[in-house]
């Protein structure tokens, strides 16, 4: 699929909110939920550290 393959290319790009959104709305475009899903897949593969970060903020929030 054409959009796992840009996922590999695009990883860091991925990683700017500007680009990954660019990249969601064209695969909503689509207009295919399976295209949309892996596109939403790749933006996370992308930022997985950064999410991981911000849960271990919020869980050490908690009393």
């Amino acid at each position: 699929m054409r959009l796992k393959d840009l996922s590999e290319t695009f990883r860091d790009e991925l990683r700017d909110p500007e680009f990954a959104a660019g990249y969601l709305h064209a695969a909503m475009e689509e207009n295919d939920l399976n295209t949309f899903l892996i596109a939403l897949r790749d933006v996370i593969q992308a930022n997985i550290d950064r999410i991981d970060l911000q849960v271990a903020e919020v869980e050490k929030r908690k009393p």
